[in-house]
């Protein structure tokens, strides 16, 4: 078993082959790719809920950045399917339309 953590850079993306892309998996992609950036905001909510669980925190929080890897490794892929979509560029108008009332500062932290 291979227990080396894979990064973006390693990913054979000369494979890739935009023509075999079905256009409603490439939707799908593009709206993984900014779900899971967007972990860090979900875990720390999920640290603020079980703020008494030192353990989760740190768990969940390594969980997170394997999200916004695996995130970001969507959003290149997306990228290179579709050079005409930025990922960066969608990731800031999603987080600026995206804020649920649970996210913001001084939410109700009990469920």
């Amino acid at each position: 078993m291979n227990t080396e953590h894979w990064t973006i850079e390693s990913l054979s993306w000369d494979r890739l082959d935009a023509t075999k892309v079905d256009e409603n998996l490439l939707r799908v992609i593009k709206a993984a790719a900014l779900v899971e950036y967007n972990a860090e905001s979900y875990a720390e909510y999920l640290c603020r809920i079980f703020s008494d669980d030192e353990n989760f925190q740190k768990d969940i929080r390594h969980w997170a950045v394997e999200e916004v890897q695996h995130g970001a490794a969507l959003g290149q892929w997306a990228e290179a399917i579709d050079p005409s979509w930025d990922f960066k560029d969608a990731m800031a108008r999603f987080r600026s339309g995206y804020v649920p009332e649970h996210f913001q500062d001084g939410a109700k932290t009990s469920i």
